[in-house]
C-alpha cells in the first residue's frame, strides 16, 4: 500500500539500544514575544544566538536545541496562561516558554520522521540529515509539525540527525510509512549531539 503524505515532525520514540540511561527532563527555552512564525509540536528548534530560539533553518548541529513538546504563554485574548502544542503568531504580548526534548548534552535519542517526498532506502542508513521545513497544522488549538527530512541528503557532519533504520523494520506491514518502495516512507533517525559530530 502506498504511503500517505502526512508529516508529523519529529516524534520521540526512545533511546539508542545500549545507550546511557535517560536521566533528564524536558528543557524550557524562550521564544521572543514578537517571533513571527507559527510553531508546532514536533518542530526542531535552533539557538538564534540572542538567548532566544526559533524554528530550525539550516543551522549547524551545535545550534540545534531540541524538539518541541509544548508551549506555555500568556494569552492576550483570554488573560490567562495557556499550555498548547501550537504557538500562533499572535495572542502573546510576552516571551513564550517552549518545552523541548533536548538534543545537546544528553544521550542520543531516536525519532520517527517522514520523508519529504522521495523514499529512503536501506542504503541511506548512516547518512546525516537535516530537518526540512513544512507547513504545520492546528486543529482546536492542537498543533502538529509539518517538518520532514529529504532522502539523499548530504553526509555533512554538522547535520543534527543520522538515519539509523526504516520504520518498516519496527512497524506492522501496511501501516502508513512502511512501504519502502513509494514516496513518503517513514524512517528512524538518531540525534547526534554536537560533541559527537563526525564520529
Amino acid at each position: 500500500m502506498s504511503n500517505t503524505n502526512s508529516p508529523f515532525g519529529f516524534k520521540h520514540i526512545g533511546f539508542a539500544q545500549g545507550g546511557a540511561a535517560a536521566t533528564f527532563g524536558l528543557r524550557r527555552v524562550k521564544i521572543k514575544a514578537d517571533y513571527g512564525t507559527a510553531l508546532y509540536a514536533g518542530d526542531v528548534l535552533q539557538d538564534l544566538g540572542s538567548g532566544y530560539c526559533g524554528v530550525w533553518s539550516n543551522a549547524e548541529g551545535g545550534n540545534t536545541i531540541g524538539v518541541v513538546r509544548s508551549f506555555e504563554y500568556l494569552s492576550t485574548s483570554t488573560g490567562r496562561k495557556v499550555w498548547s502544542t501550537y504557538l500562533p503568531t499572535t495572542d502573546h504580548a510576552y516571551d513564550i516558554d517552549a518545552l523541548v526534548i533536548p538534543i545537546q548534552g544528553v544521550p542520543p535519542q531516536l525519532f520517527l520522521v517522514q520523508a519529504y517526498s522521495t523514499y529512503f532506502t536501506i542504503a541511506e542508513i548512516g547518512n546525516k540529515v537535516q530537518p526540512t521545513a513544512g507547513t504545520g497544522t492546528s486543529i482546536g488549538g492542537r498543533g502538529k509539525s509539518g517538518m520532514t527530512i529529504t532522502a539523499g541528503s548530504s553526509t555533512t557532519n554538522t547535520y543534527p540527525f543520522r538515519v539509523v533504520d526504516l520504520y518498516s523494520s519496527i512497524a506492522a506491514k501496511g501501516v502508513n510509512g512502511t512501504d519502502d518502495t513509494s514516496n513518503y516512507n517513514i524512517v528512524v533517525v538518531q540525534s547526534t549531539p554536537f560533541e559527537a559530530v563526525g564520529v
